[in-house]
């Protein structure tokens, strides 16, 4: 009996110090991810879907047992979205229509918290915002391979707003692994829209820093 309630103790005082584990954890995480993105083009009001897969790798710190800030760096790529009917000229020469093939990479950084709800199992939530850079090869006309004005390689700098929705299983104090799903909107700066549908798996690692 002694040994029944020793060992019950043992086991509410590790679930304490997984519970406890989320303050003051700094984490380091790795998530690929992979969906789609609706995305426009310069000199037509039409919008397209992509392919889009990238990498991001994030750090986090604890300030509460629910609660982390943090930063994100990651790459992405979208497949080519074709546009037709695009008017165009050559030289200044406005020269029809035409339809475009034209795809982009993105290089992208985010700032925000993540709600984590849970001990074992947990749902989390992130909302992030920040720059991202995208690089645009050129435009190329599908019929002639040629790139009409205004369709040149191009790079343009838009402030993006991220939402991630995932859940997560502490596998013990220094290893989470967990799936999620998520959008983000971009809120263009010289550059046409962009707006993704994302998910994705994510391994993190963490240690205490102040322990």
């Amino acid at each position: 009996m002694i040994a029944r309630i020793l060992a019950a103790a043992a086991a509410l005082a590790a679930l304490g110090s997984i519970a406890r584990a989320d303050e003051d954890e700094a984490t380091i995480e790795v998530h690929p991810t992979g969906g789609v993105a609706r995305i426009g083009e310069d000199d037509t009001a039409q919008k397209v879907v992509v392919p889009v897969a990238g990498l991001d790798v994030a750090a986090t710190y604890g300030v509460r047992d629910w609660l982390a800030l943090g930063a994100e760096l990651g790459f992405a790529r979208t497949g080519a979205g074709r546009f037709t009917d695009v008017p165009i000229s050559i030289g200044g020469i406005p020269a029809g229509t035409a339809t475009l093939d034209r795809r982009a990479n993105l290089v992208r950084a985010s700032f925000g918290a993540t709600v984590r709800l849970g001990v074992r199992v947990i749902p989390v939530l992130f909302v992030g915002l920040g720059p991202t850079v995208r690089i645009r090869p050129d435009g190329a006309d599908v019929s002639t391979g040629g790139v009409p004005d205004h369709h040149a390689a191009a790079t343009s700098i838009d402030l993006t707003a991220t939402a991630r929705l995932g859940l997560d299983w502490r596998i013990n104090r220094r290893w989470v692994a967990g799936a999620w799903v998520g959008g983000t909107v971009a809120l263009p700066i010289g550059g046409p829209s962009y707006l993704a549908a994302e998910g994705g798996l994510r391994i993190e690692h963490a240690w205490y820093p102040l322990w």
